[in-house]
This record gives C-alpha cells, sequence and structure tokens, in this order.
C-alpha cells in the first residue's frame, strides 16, 4: 500500500512538474512572476519525491550488493547501482539548483 502511495506521488508531481516546465513558456518566459512562484512550491515537492526515490534506490543497492559478494555482477547489479547514483547525483544537482533560486540570488524575492 504505501509503495503503491508514493508511486502515486511520484506520477502526479511528475506530471505537475511537465506540465509547469511545459506551459511557462507561454504564460511567464522569464520566470518573473508566477512561473517562479510556482516552481518554489514545486521544489520541496521534488526534494521529497527524489528522497523516496533514493531510499528505495538504496535498498534495492544494498540487497543487491548483499547477494553479490562472490559473484559476477550482473545486470540487476548494475541497474541497482546506476539507479543509486544516478539518483544521489540528481539528488546534489536539484538541491543545488533550489538553494541557488531560493537563497543564493537576491533578485529572487517574489
Amino acid at each position: 500500500m504505501l509503495k503503491r502511495l508514493a508511486a502515486a506521488y511520484m506520477l502526479l508531481l511528475a506530471a505537475a512538474v511537465a506540465g509547469h516546465f511545459l506551459a511557462t513558456q507561454f504564460y511567464d518566459p522569464m520566470l518573473e512572476d508566477a512561473g517562479l512562484k510556482v516552481w518554489k512550491i514545486l521544489d520541496p515537492l521534488m526534494v521529497a519525491g527524489l528522497a523516496m526515490v533514493l531510499v528505495a534506490a538504496f535498498a534495492r543497492k544494498i540487497n543487491q550488493n548483499g547477494s553479490a559478494i562472490g559473484q559476477s555482477i550482473d545486470r540487476e547489479y548494475l541497474e541497482a547501482n546506476f539507479t543509486f547514483y544516478y539518483s544521489a547525483a540528481l539528488m546534489l544537482m536539484l538541491l543545488w539548483n533550489w538553494f541557488g533560486v531560493q537563497w543564493a540570488e537576491p533578485s529572487n524575492d517574489v
């Protein structure tokens, strides 16, 4: 049940982010007002969603690495490690961008 709830959250979040990403060019292309406000709402939601992905990817990586000790590297091992490290890199980029927009740039006081 918890997995389905997390999956529904991530699906709705992905639809909202994709929709806003495409629609912003029509109503606020320079991110001066409404577009930036919506991104400031979506950013913490994206961080929460990506944290869920990281937890799931880490659990998969630990389960796979524990059973792969002394075994050959197979597709599942590569997928588990790629998913974890890709998610971690994506989290770092998202946080870097979010902190930069939210606090480091004083002109973003919307």
